[in-house]
């Protein structure tokens, strides 16, 4: 597992972009487990935005969730909010917000290297196959399988434009995506490693209906209920057989 993380001891002060998902939570998880014994200081960090406003609040229960499992907890848990992404029409505010996030608090903490989680789409026939057995209902299915096939085709495997490593704004920093060239299953690999699949893995969130987006509020208790059809619930269903 240190080569798929390029993990190393020369770095002392380790990011992870956590959103309280199940790419960024084993990756948490596992940054926390390799260097729970070394003197380093490892920070979470999370973009909440006014169209995405629960990530932080994932982000906590996968923190505490880890911090029970490893005995370790984050040197600072860095929430940053935009308040620019408010639609789906202002989604490339999320990425540029991302790397905003990291402007604003790189000077402050030196971070040696950051790790973001996406992962690449799972073939379209391959994942269409899968859900239908965990989805009995007949519209329920369909409406699932619209959302595989509009998927975000930029992450298919063979179009994907992400890179493991990404160009850096600062000397000396890491940018590092250990999953983009594996999709679902990837995780789940490294789920079954470190055997946190049923402990872990429940606590995670990833749906993101429009319903979820819109009816969320955060003034409220979350009940990180997954709708079990958008693109995402059917990842987890492709990678694990499961929602939770």
């Amino acid at each position: 597992m240190k080569e798929l993380f390029y993990f190393s001891d020369d770095w002392k002060n380790i990011a992870v972009k956590v959103s309280g998902g199940a790419d960024s939570a084993i990756m948490w998880y596992a940054a926390c487990d390799y260097y729970k014994n070394k003197d380093v200081n490892l920070y979470a960090l999370t973009l909440d935005t006014q169209y995405k406003p629960w990530y932080s609040t994932g982000a906590k229960r996968v923190i505490e969730k880890v911090k029970e499992l490893t005995g370790v907890e984050p040197t600072e848990h860095l929430i940053y909010y935009s308040s620019k992404h408010i639609n789906k029409e202002t989604a490339n505010w999320y990425i540029e917000e991302q790397k905003n996030m990291i402007r604003y608090w790189y000077p402050r903490y030196r971070f040696n290297v950051l790790y973001n989680c996406v992962t690449s789409n799972p073939p379209e026939e391959d994942m269409i196959n899968e859900v239908k057995k965990y989805i009995p209902d007949e519209n329920k299915f369909k409406v699932a399988k619209k959302y595989i096939e509009g998927r975000d085709k930029n992450r298919d495997v063979e179009s994907n434009k992400y890179r493991t490593q990404i160009e850096s704004p600062f000397p000396g920093f890491e940018n590092i995506r250990p999953f983009v060239h594996g999709d679902k299953k990837l995780t789940r690999q490294v789920y079954d490693y470190y055997g946190v699949a049923d402990t872990l893995f429940p606590v995670t969130y990833s749906c993101e209906t429009i319903q979820r987006e819109h009816l969320y509020n955060p003034k409220e208790e979350m009940d990180f209920d997954h709708c079990g059809y958008c693109f995402f619930c059917c990842e987890r269903y492709y990678a694990f057989g499961k929602l939770v």
